[in-house]
C-alpha cells in the first residue's frame, strides 16, 4: 500500500523552484508545470487525491511514484511517497538510490534560496557569481563596480 505524504516548504516562487529542481538533477522537460493542479500517482498506481502544480512523473523521479508540489496559500506544499520521504528507500529498484527525505528537501530549499537570491540581484541589475567558501559551501557574491577602473567582489 502506498501513501503520499505532505511536507510544508517555505518556497513561494515557481521559477526559483524550477531552477532549484534543475540543480538537483532534473531537466526542464522532466518537470511538468500546470496552471490547474494535476493528480500525483503513488506506488502501485494509487491515487491518494494529492495534486500538484509542479509534477515529476515516476519515469523521471527514479522511484516508483510521482513527486509534486501544490501551491497552497502562497507556498508550495510537497507530496512524495511516504516510504521515500521517511527514508525507507527503493534503493535496489531505483537508479541512483535517490531518497526524497528531509535531507533532500533541505538541499532543494538551499538551491531554491540561492536561485531566489540570484534572481533578486539580477532584477536590480547587480551581477553576481557563485563560489565555494573554505568549507566547500556554495555562496553567492555580488560584483559591485566602485568606479570605472576597479571592480570589487563582495
Amino acid at each position: 500500500m502506498s501513501h503520499l505524504d505532505e511536507f510544508q516548504t517555505e518556497m513561494t516562487d515557481q521559477e526559483a523552484l524550477l531552477k532549484a529542481l534543475c540543480r538537483m538533477g532534473f531537466t526542464r522537460d522532466q518537470v511538468e508545470i500546470h496552471e490547474r493542479a494535476q493528480t500525483i500517482i503513488g506506488y502501485h498506481g494509487t491515487d491518494d487525491h494529492k495534486v500538484g502544480h509542479i509534477v515529476i512523473r515516476k519515469q523521471h523521479s527514479r522511484i516508483p511514484s510521482d513527486i509534486g508540489w501544490e501551491k497552497k496559500n502562497g507556498n508550495f506544499v510537497g507530496h512524495v511517497d511516504a516510504f521515500d520521504y521517511t527514508g525507507l528507500v527503493w534503493r535496489d529498484r531505483c537508479k541512483g538510490g535517490v531518497i526524497y527525505n528531509q535531507a533532500w528537501n533541505v538541499q532543494l530549499l538551499n538551491n531554491y534560496n540561492l536561485e531566489k537570491s540570484k534572481m533578486a540581484l539580477q532584477a536590480r541589475g547587480i551581477p553576481c557569481k557563485e563560489c565555494k567558501d573554505s568549507r566547500g559551501r556554495l555562496q553567492l557574491r555580488a560584483i559591485i563596480k566602485i568606479n570605472k577602473l576597479k571592480t570589487k567582489v563582495l
